[in-house]
This record gives C-alpha cells, sequence and structure tokens, in this order.
C-alpha cells in the first residue's frame, strides 16, 4: 500500500516540532530563540499525516469495486424479470437507463483514479516537507547548542553565533514558503474536487433523467378511463333514483 511508506510523516513533524522548541528554549541567543519559536509555529501549521492522506486516495480508488458491484446487481436485476412482466414495465427505457449508468460509470472510474492518484502525490509532497522539517529542525537546534557551547572562545563563539542566525533566518523563510505553497496546493486541491463532483452529478442526474424519459410518446401505456354510470347529473333532479332515501326524509 503507498500509504505504507508515509508512516513515518507524522513522527518527523513532531520530531521538527519538539527540536524547535528545544533550540528556543537555548539560553544566551533571544533571536535564535525567536526564530525557533516561529519556525515551531509553521511546521505545526502544516502538521498532518501523509499516510492518511495515501490512504484516502487508495479508498477513493476502490469506489470504483462498489461502482463495478452496483452494475453487476442491475444486470440481475434485469435477469430476474420474466419476459412477460418486462412487457407490461418498458423494457427499453430501463435498458436506456442502465446503459446511461455504465457510460458514466466508466467517467466516474476515471475519475476516481485520477483523484486517487493526486492524493498520493500530496501524501508524497507532504511527506518530502516532512524530511525537509525533520532535518532543519535538527540542524537548527545543532547550531543553537554548538553557539552557546563555542562562547568560551570569542572567535569561534562569534562565528557560531552568526552562523546560527543565519541559519534559522533561512530555515524559517523555507518553511514559511512550504506552508504558504502547500495551503494553496490544498485550497486548489478542495475547490477542484468539489467543481469535478458537482459537475459530474449534475450531469449524471441529467442523462439519468433524460434516459428515463420516453422519447417516443407511442410508447407511453394507453390508460382507459375510468367510467361511473348512472351518476346524476346537474340537469336532473339531485333526488332521481334515490326516492326511496328521500321518502326518508322527515318533512318539517
Amino acid at each position: 500500500m503507498a500509504s505504507t511508506g508515509y508512516g513515518a510523516g507524522t513522527t518527523m513533524y513532531t520530531g521538527s516540532i519538539a527540536a524547535c522548541v528545544a533550540a528556543a528554549t537555548v539560553p544566551g541567543n533571544p533571536f535564535l530563540s525567536y526564530v525557533s519559536r516561529f519556525v515551531a509555529v509553521t511546521i505545526g501549521s502544516m502538521f498532518c499525516s501523509p499516510s492518511d492522506i495515501a490512504d484516502i486516495g487508495e479508498r477513493w480508488k476502490e469506489l470504483n469495486g462498489k461502482i463495478n458491484d452496483i452494475s453487476i446487481e442491475l444486470i440481475k436485476l434485469m435477469e430476474s424479470v420474466p419476459e412477460e412482466a418486462w412487457k407490461k414495465l418498458g423494457r427499453p427505457d430501463f435498458q436506456a437507463v442502465v446503459d446511461t449508468f455504465n457510460e458514466q460509470k466508466k467517467k466516474n472510474q476515471e475519475l476516481n483514479i485520477n483523484m486517487g492518484d493526486a492524493l498520493e502525490n500530496y501524501a508524497g509532497l507532504f511527506f518530502a516537507g516532512a524530511i525537509v522539517c525533520s532535518v532543519g529542525a535538527a540542524g537548527l537546534f545543532a547550531w543553537a547548542c554548538f553557539a552557546l557551547v563555542s562562547k568560551a572562545n570569542p572567535l569561534v563563539g562569534t562565528f557560531a553565533h552568526r552562523v546560527a542566525l543565519l541559519y534559522g533566518e533561512a530555515f524559517r523563510d523555507i518553511t514559511k514558503k512550504m506552508l504558504v505553497k502547500n495551503v494553496g496546493i490544498l485550497g486548489a486541491g478542495i475547490g477542484l474536487v468539489m467543481m469535478i463532483q458537482q459537475f459530474f452529478t449534475m450531469s449524471m442526474q441529467d442523462d439519468l433523467t433524460k434516459a428515463a424519459s420516453p422519447t417516443d410518446m407511442n410508447s407511453i401505456p394507453q390508460f382507459e378511463n375510468a367510467v361511473i354510470k348512472n351518476l346524476p347529473t346537474a340537469e336532473s333532479n339531485q333526488f332521481e333514483g334515490t326516492s326511496g332515501l328521500a321518502s326518508e326524509i322527515p318533512k318539517l
């Protein structure tokens, strides 16, 4: 399964946040401490589970099996109806609905595969982000510690302090760009999914409605009007044919 390879993604994000918090607690460099806290919040905003995203992609592809099951059930349903019953039910109209469903099934299955692949690509993107954050956070903590212990040597301490600041600023900018990109990709992906699903649903409903609506009016069963004879009319006496009932009406 694709999600198996991304199982360590959540652990990497968690470890990255912990490393940034640890770097922020290293004394002697207030600005680096601020940068470390900022990066920790940024990574926290990107926190996700790549394995879960990949798993959703796999589940999306598995919908094709459910659609095939529906198609098989429709075939079984048609086969279970006797030929004599089809003469009254209108087999051509039902067959048109089934054919339309099968045509839409192919489109829907292609959509499910494409969406599954897209989600798995998202999972790979976020897993790569987890690796970057993990390596970067470990380096930030290492430079913060090195800058602290190097203060015993003024020359080395100044150099380590400067490098730690430059590293922290660079890592902060990288995580900011990653966050903006991830939010943009997710927003575009969610919007695309909703738009495609809405379009597909409306298209399928329209096609099924057309298939279920007979185009040949002669194929519509002709119903006979039910006639009740000997009903009183407006021109006839309202008590005509009810003399027995009228005779029982008490006179005032």
